[in-house]
């Protein structure tokens, strides 16, 4: 629990939304301005969906393989809507996804979205967002030089997949948002 606060907290300190921990899950809405997000401890699985679902309670997945500040604030900037960096419809313009070397089962988690999926409120394309996937990211072989995401100017290979801090984009979107 301390990590999830910690990474909620970050959220909080560098955006305009707020959150409120609960100790029971919400069945009902009491007020249309709430989401309420279940953090949950699953499996060695982290994940969230993408935007408010409808249901009454978001869940984001936390397992024991993704317990870092970085990692759960891009769980969490899923459930406020954000989509991961390398889904934006202009990612071509960017990075190229090396398809061939992506696992088998994970190519979904690199489709590109369309501009009616994908909300950009004007916001740049961000190589050093916390939603940009990492060169290796679902690799068949990660300890080989199989790349999946390669950045169009190489300097730049370096800056993506970073889970260290929200970038000033990341931001942006999420005051822009909300």
């Amino acid at each position: 629990k301390t990590r999830i606060r910690k990474a909620i907290s970050y959220w909080q300190s560098f955006t305009c939304i707020r959150f409120k921990e609960i100790h029971t899950r919400i069945h009902t809405h009491t007020n249309t301005h709430n989401i309420y997000i279940y953090m949950c401890v699953c499996v060695c699985v982290c994940w969230s969906y993408v935007g408010f679902t409808g249901q009454f309670n978001q869940t984001i997945s936390v397992g024991d393989g993704c317990q870092s500040n970085g990692t759960i604030a891009h769980e969490i900037g899923h459930s406020i809507g954000l989509w991961h960096e390398q889904s934006r419809p202009d990612r071509d313009l960017h990075v190229s996804i090396n398809e061939v070397n992506v696992a088998d089962g994970k190519l979904f988690n690199f489709r590109k979205r369309t501009w009616g999926e994908v909300v950009t409120h004007d916001v740049p394309y961000d190589l050093g967002s916390n939603m940009h996937y990492g060169s290796k990211y679902y690799a068949k072989d990660p300890n080989v030089t199989l790349t999946t995401v390669q950045t169009r100017d190489p300097l730049m290979s370096m800056v993506i997949g970073q889970r260290e801090e929200l970038s000033f984009y990341d931001v942006k979107m999420a005051n822009i948002a909300y």
